[in-house]
């Protein structure tokens, strides 16, 4: 809509330059001192209704990963908002995948792991305070071939949020 008004008054502003240079110049002239002056004075919507939530009110649960078209991976979860001020309105998360050796142990501490790779998603979501959510995400490890036993690793890099 922006983009739309701006046109309209360009071509108004070329129209009026070849009969009214004067006005043309100068309405053009108070038109840049008042976008400059708004930009500085006011915020942009989205830093202005943003609320920081940090990595460390998140918690992520139920993790499934699955391979899906192409060697990529659906990876699945459940997101809680344990902020007591802001809703998760974004998360940024890191993807790790790792090719570990199987092994015949209990405790599984013996694996022997190789990194496949890493991604980094923007999840779009809509968590309230102090609820939970499920999510979805796809990611894509190009030329990753997994030989024993996928394992995955999901990190909170940012999240952001809304003020509740």
């Amino acid at each position: 809509m922006h983009w739309i008004v701006l046109g309209i008054v360009a071509l108004a502003l070329v129209i009026a330059a070849g009969r009214y240079p004067r006005f043309a110049f100068t309405t053009l002239a108070l038109l840049v001192v008042t976008a400059v002056i708004l930009v500085k004075l006011i915020p942009g919507e989205r830093e202005h209704a943003a609320a920081v939530i940090t990595p460390a009110e998140i918690v992520i649960s139920s993790l499934d990963g699955a391979p899906a078209y192409a060697g990529s991976f659906d990876v699945s979860g459940r997101v809680q908002n344990q902020s007591k001020v802001a809703s998760l309105i974004e998360l940024t998360i890191k993807i790790s995948l790792d090719d570990c050796e199987r092994t015949t142990s209990v405790s599984g501490a013996d694996k022997n792991c190789q990194s496949l790779g890493t991604q980094t998603r923007r999840v779009p979501l809509d968590v309230p305070v102090g609820e939970t959510r499920d999510f979805w995400v796809n990611v894509s490890f190009p030329n990753a071939l997994v030989r024993g036993e996928p394992a995955g690793q999901v990190q909170v890099i940012s999240a952001l949020g809304r003020p509740a």
